[in-house]
């Protein structure tokens, strides 16, 4: 009830357990134990790790590489749902769905989709792909500890997980354009002369120049494959290079910009330069303390009268200039130009700062205020060493994987010693390390291991495993694959109304139970669990990944249960029969 009223799910299970715990019901140590649980600790070191990979600009590189051009609608779901379900088996769903949703935007299209028919597909195919090893995967984690006599290892998911997967893939190719085919929406149409881009700016907008870098991931693919005429905020102004071409080493655009469309620029294209100045050479390295800002030069600046490029603004470099009401009249005055002066007061600039830049008694002089631009914090790319930094972290990803699966040691000091590295080594600053940490996901493990405590304990998890097989019983005659199925159920329901961990903690000793008395395997019961708690496609709440995508398709809850509940049912008899043929129904 406490989370149908939008209560999270996190704080409802640590409340509930607090009270068990004032009631009695559980000792502290039972009630805490979630917070030490060696799963959580992983689960954070993971995302630690992948925060890494994906600041450094890997799997943008993966998504430009690996989705290409597909030459039909189910061609291009095919694409993109294989990728997400790959990526997930060895990264967290969230990253995937969070790096891959840019990509997705931009590639859309280009296919001639609208991102509604990519997005739930694509979200989905993730969430079934993370079953894949039980190292990125925060449910088997936590059923593992939780019912330690299902002896699961690192790859007894893989199998089922394959046949899942293909199930959820094989659904989305039909089930997707018949219920979300509609023509491309929300891209504007690719202006390709200055006059008409001149008409869709604003005088919010910058002129300012790009370049194509010797090393980028754009080199090969057209303006338009690279999403260079879809970017919100930013209308491209002219290039050096044909459209229809591919772009090569030092091509140059010239874009009209709002100051969060140059920072959508920056950040969606690895390998795409500012012309003018190189940020790095002139700030340093230190991109995490610092943003973009709108700055207004005052009456009184020692600024007035002098022209761009500007030198010795303190801890900060110009990128562009606009005067209010004149973007227009700039375009229109000839081939479009950057502003270069000379400044005069009411002129914005545009700056890449620290962000102690205001507080700088030089800039208190100069400009009469300061508006920081959300979200425009330097990419974490763009120097060899970034990149290097970014397959670090991906290799060190892998080698937790295939170190816990020789048993060399424990995996939770092995994903603690791969974060400890990554911090050593700056592939992740340590400022943006604890940004990375998912507290409510901490929380809602927790609390949901300490409920799941009070579920066992009190005897109400021995009551629920009878309830169920009474149940069983009467509608099929105690039939072993049935109890399977109403395992599978349950957890699918709890996992559409909250956490898909926590409700994962909350069944598995009622799971538990239930094995004990019909003598069905602990194992087989496991995997149905792990399966069916991330099947959660049916409401918008249930997953991170659902919640990922709502506002980039944008979806509405009744889309959510239009495609997602016959892949619901669908995934009620393909987990519990594959399970059942996979690795057998009795102990």
């Amino acid at each position: 009830a406490a989370m149908a009223q939008d209560c999270q799910s996190h704080f409802v299970l640590l409340g509930a357990t607090a009270v068990l715990g004032l009631l009695g019901v559980v000792t502290p140590t039972q009630a805490l134990t979630g917070f030490s649980s060696s799963g959580n600790v992983v689960s954070q070191a993971v995302l630690l790790l992948v925060a890494g990979i994906q600041e450094a600009g890997v799997i943008d590189q993966i998504f430009f590489k690996l989705l290409g051009v597909a030459k039909s609608r189910r061609s291009a779901l095919l694409r993109a749902q294989v990728l997400a379900g790959i990526l997930s088996a060895v990264l967290q769903p969230n990253t995937v769905v969070a790096a891959g949703g840019a990509a997705l935007m931009l590639w859309a299209p280009q296919v001639g989709m609208s991102p509604r028919e990519l997005f739930l597909p694509f979200a989905c195919a993730a969430g079934m792909g993370a079953n894949f090893m039980m190292v990125s995967n925060s449910v088997a984690l936590t059923v593992a500890q939780m019912m330690p006599d299902s002896k699961l290892t690192d790859f007894d998911t893989v199998s089922v997980c394959i046949v899942t997967t293909v199930v959820t893939i094989v659904y989305g190719m039909f089930a997707s354009p018949r219920f979300f085919r509609s023509a491309p929406k929300g891209h504007l149409a690719a202006s390709t002369n200055a006059s008409s881009a001149a008409d869709s700016c604003t005088n919010n907008h910058f002129v300012i120049h790009f370049v194509v870098a010797a090393d980028s991931i754009l080199v090969g693919r057209t303006p338009s494959q690279a999403g260079l005429l879809s970017t919100s905020g930013a209308s491209l102004l002219s290039c050096t290079r044909p459209l229809e071409l591919p772009m090569a080493e030092g091509d140059e655009f010239c874009f009209a910009a709002s100051a969060a469309g140059v920072a959508l620029v920056r950040s969606r294209n690895p390998g795409l330069d500012l012309k003018s100045v190189n940020t790095l050479e002139v700030l340093g390295a230190q991109r995490h303390r610092r943003c973009l800002f709108e700055a207004g030069v005052g009456p009184s600046s020692s600024l007035v009268g002098l022209r761009l490029p500007l030198s010795g603004l303190p801890g900060a470099q110009c990128l562009a200039v606009r005067r209010p009401g004149g973007c227009k009249e700039l375009l229109s005055a000839g081939p479009p130009t950057e502003f270069t002066g000379p400044l005069q007061v009411g002129d914005i600039l545009l700056v890449e700062a620290f962000l102690e830049f205001p507080d700088h008694l030089q800039a208190e002089r100069d400009f009469s205020f300061f508006a920081a631009v959300p979200a425009s914090m330097p990419p974490r790319h763009g120097r060899r060493v970034d990149t290097q930094r970014g397959w670090l972290a991906l290799l060190l990803l892998v080698g937790i994987i295939v170190l816990s699966a020789l048993k060399v040691a424990d995996l939770l000091f092995l994903a603690l010693a791969a974060v400890g590295v990554c911090l050593v080594t700056n592939v992740l600053h340590r400022d943006t390390a604890l940004r990375s940490l998912k507290l409510e996901m901490y929380l809602g493990i927790a609390g949901g291991i300490g409920f799941s405590s009070a579920l066992a304990c009190s005897g109400l998890a021995n009551a629920l495993a009878h309830c169920i097989i009474a149940i069983v019983g009467v509608v099929a005659g105690g039939s072993p694959i049935a109890i399977l199925v109403a395992l599978s159920a349950t957890a699918s329901l709890l996992s559409n109304m909250m956490s898909n961990t926590a409700a994962a903690a909350i069944i598995a000793p009622i799971a538990s139970q239930v094995c004990a008395t019909q003598g069905i395997s602990v194992k087989c019961a496991a995997l149905v669990l792990i399966y069916s708690a991330n099947a959660a496609f049916s409401t918008p709440f249930a997953t991170t990944t659902n919640m990922l995508i709502k506002a980039l398709g944008p979806y509405e809850f009744p889309d959510y249960v239009r495609y997602g509940m016959p892949l619901q049912l669908l995934m009620l008899f393909t987990i519990p029969c594959s399970c059942y043929l996979l690795y057998g129904m009795h102990a």
